[in-house]
Formats: C-alpha cells, structure tokens, sequence
C-alpha cells in the first residue's frame, strides 16, 4: 500500500532491524559506507546464524559490518560467505573434539537446501 515492491518492503524492514540491533547503522547508511541491500544481506546472514545456534555477539556483528563497508552486492555476499565459512570453522574446531555426529551436520548445513536435496536427505535416512 505505500507503492513498494515487496522486496523493497522486505530490504527495508530488514536494514531497520539491524538499526535497532546496531545503532550505528544509521550514520553508515547516511554516510554512504553501506547500502541498503547490504544491510539488509547483513541483517540475513545475522537472522542464518542465529536460526543455526551461531548467535553472533554485538561486537562480532559491528566486525562483520565493518567488513562489508563499500561493497557492491556481490563482493558483500561473497564476503558473507567468506565469514559464514570462518564461523562454521571455527565452530567444527571447538565442537568436533566433543560431538561425534557434528561433522555429518555441518556437512547437511552447507548442502544447498532446495527440495531435492531435502527429499534426497529424508529418503537417505527415513526411507529404507
């Protein structure tokens, strides 16, 4: 109803969240030093994580910020998958000395979730 498309709606209401997380945002975005489509990505890989149990701390999100300062779009989502991969690393290092079945996780996690693969997944395990 305000003459957006829904992906400009969804950018917006994405950046505004991650505002409200990081206050800093705002001057960034008045700046210039990051755009709205890569807040908003920022914002997504924020919202990933966190739905994986790899909630990042206030200082470790302004660090992933600070990284994609003057970006375009696709040097932004090539550096957050750069930083997803550090993460998953570094989770892998502390984990799989204690958690037998984790390698087999992070390997589902990083598969591409289309359908297929998600059938693929449930027929492989489930379907016997």
């Amino acid at each position: 109803y305000l003459g957006l498309s829904e992906g400009d709606a969804q950018r917006k209401i994405a950046t505004m969240r991650l505002c409200k997380a990081i206050p800093e945002v705002k001057e960034d975005l008045n700046h210039g030093k990051i755009s709205m489509t890569n807040a908003a990505q920022v914002q997504s890989f924020f919202n990933a994580e966190k739905r994986a149990g790899n909630e990042l701390p206030l200082e470790k999100k302004k660090e992933v910020l600070q990284s994609v300062h003057s970006l375009t779009k696709s040097e932004c989502e090539k550096k957050l998958i750069e930083l997803r991969e550090k993460i998953l690393d570094d989770i892998r290092s502390v984990k799989s000395k204690t958690d037998p079945g984790f390698e087999f996780l992070q390997k589902v996690y990083r598969e591409d979730f289309s359908q297929t693969s998600i059938l693929k997944l449930k027929s492989n395990f489930f379907i016997k």
